[in-house]
């Protein structure tokens, strides 16, 4: 026979493992949902530099020098060395 005693005892009981077995099912949910493959592996986006135009070679008291152009993204020219 049930008293009220064993009554609210079975209710906490219950409610402790109601509780428990909803804490672990959400955690298994979001875990599941949260791992995985999703997409491939896309590499990050890296513009090519211009090419170079006009290369130069000298040596100047026994250091080598480089010069050279490089075209601008309009259509001009940049000069440039080292």
């Amino acid at each position: 026979m049930h008293t009220v005693r064993n009554r609210k005892r079975l209710y906490k009981n219950f409610d402790m493992h109601l509780i428990l077995h909803l804490s672990i099912l959400i955690i298994f949910v979001l875990l599941v949902l949260g791992c995985g493959k999703k997409a491939p592996p896309v590499p990050p986006h890296q513009a090519k530099p211009p090419a170079v135009n006009e290369l130069r070679a000298s040596i100047d008291a026994s250091t080598p020098k480089l010069a050279w152009t490089i075209p601008e993204e309009k259509g001009g020219i940049i000069p440039s060395s080292q």
